[in-house]
């Protein structure tokens, strides 16, 4: 498939200069993209989440810390969204089935953090989705 319109592509990696007048940008028609150009990236990426990810004594995957160059062990729902991407090899999925699954199922669906990484929720310690300087709410 070739596209039949030419436009700039955004920039990576985003920095600021990136975005100054007259920086360089790649158009669109360039080079030509195929399926084998995205399999072969999708490999990599998946052998990165492998590497950086994947916890096999576990059974899960875990956030990677940049800072301290190693996995979290906060127990997320996360961890099951590989299964959703298709980048859960066979035996991983089954292991997070079997390890992962259970841990976030509870009556009317699944919780996002596991009672042993977010601690017990109380009347004075409420279970709070969006917590504080984590992550961005929903507008």
């Amino acid at each position: 498939m070739q596209l039949d319109e030419e436009f700039d592509l955004s920039p990576w990696p985003i920095t600021p200069e990136a975005f100054l007048e007259g920086a360089p940008r790649e158009l669109s028609t360039e080079r030509v993209m195929t399926s084998a150009i995205w399999l072969e990236r999708a490999e990599k990426r998946k052998a990165t989440m492998d590497k950086l990810l994947w916890n096999d004594g576990m059974g899960m995957y875990f956030d990677y810390d940049i800072k301290a160059s190693k996995q979290t062990r906060y127990e997320s729902v996360t961890s099951l969204w590989p299964l959703w991407a298709g980048c859960a090899s066979e035996e991983q999925a089954l292991k997070l089935v079997r390890n992962a699954l259970p841990k976030f199922e509870v009556a009317g669906g699944l919780v996002s953090g596991t009672e042993e990484s977010r601690g017990v929720i109380s009347i004075d310690r409420p279970n709070r989705q969006w917590g504080k300087d984590q992550v961005c709410e929903p507008d």
